[in-house]
């Protein structure tokens, strides 16, 4: 939610161990002594998504290939993506 890894841990990896198009990995130890791995999101991914799947609803919109509405194709891509962008729930 915003704090600093300082704030939340009792040693945290700067340097990522693992990066995708989402988020990055980080290891991290917990207070109690715990060693854990700790996925990071882009900063300004979700505003970047909003923005693009904004724009795949206009373009599908207008492109109807063979008279068919692709609508229900971004919804279900745009429904797939949020839960990737959901960490919580993934972990």
């Amino acid at each position: 939610d915003g704090k600093d890894a300082g704030q939340l841990f009792a040693s945290f990896e700067e340097l990522p161990i693992a990066a995708a198009s989402l988020a990055q990995v980080h290891r991290a130890t917990l207070t109690d002594g715990r060693e854990v791995a700790v996925k990071i999101m882009y900063p300004t991914l979700k505003k970047e998504m909003a923005s693009d799947f904004n724009m795949f609803r206009r373009v599908g919109s207008q492109i109807q290939p063979g008279g068919y509405d692709l609508g229900w194709m971004v919804e279900d891509f745009e429904e797939a993506i949020k839960c990737e962008l959901d960490l919580i729930k993934e972990a």
